[in-house]
């Protein structure tokens, strides 16, 4: 059974070594939210030396960006055991990168996938990623995973548009091949002082196996 892990990990440099000790040996790790430079890919290799890593980076490498809250990013981690099945990566959107790999069952998509906020202005750019995710798993032949933080919570109107698309897309026949997927969701803001509202962040649509979720929380910055 192939082992999953995928993580909004709100800045890798402080917070990858919990990861390492919850998770000692995953088969596939999918980070958003990385904070990271494109120049400091190196770190996320030296923290999993294990894995084979491709990175994406929102932040541009200049001195103005080292002012403020850092932003974005996503990695990509495959146990070294799988280097060999890879056939491609794209990295090109931070937002929506995704590799390619050798299986038993074909040529297997991997898409992580970290969305807009869900606010009014972003709108259009959603509905943008809507239709990049749709266009990239209706052009492939082959089993599909598709993993990360979506940004969008059960009670928000976009949950039934996502809905909607994976329902769109699952038409494709499900083999049975199993994998177990550990989505670490973060506290949702909004929450007063007398408790906390969680949402389902973290979502993953499976086109390729039957899976069994663990789900997990870790707290973030929203509170």
């Amino acid at each position: 059974m192939m082992q999953i892990v995928s993580w909004n990990c709100k800045n890798l440099k402080t917070n990858g070594n919990w990861l390492l000790s919850a998770f000692p040996n995953p088969d596939l790790i999918l980070l958003q939210e990385t904070w990271l430079f494109s120049f400091e890919h190196n770190l996320i290799e030296k923290m999993f030396s294990n894995y084979y890593c491709v990175s994406s980076s929102s932040m541009k490498d200049n001195k103005q960006s080292l002012r403020g809250r850092p932003y974005g990013g996503s990695a990509i981690l495959l146990h070294e055991k799988y280097k060999s099945s890879v056939i491609m990566t794209d990295t090109s959107d931070p937002r929506m990168a995704f590799v390619k790999l050798k299986s038993k069952l074909g040529e297997l998509l991997v898409v992580n996938v970290y969305f807009p906020c869900n606010t009014h202005e972003n709108t259009k750019l959603i509905s943008k990623y809507f239709a990049k995710v749709h266009n990239l798993v209706s052009d492939h032949d082959g089993p599909v995973l598709v993993i990360g933080d979506f940004n969008i919570c059960p009670t928000s109107k976009l949950y039934d548009s996502l809905q909607n698309m994976f329902n769109d897309l699952h038409h494709r026949k499900i083999t049975n091949t199993w994998a177990q997927f550990h989505l670490l969701s973060p506290i949702l803001q909004g929450a007063q002082s007398h408790g906390l509202t969680i949402a389902l962040l973290q979502k993953v649509w499976c086109q390729m196996c039957q899976c069994r979720i663990a789900l997990a929380q870790a707290t973030t910055y929203h509170y």
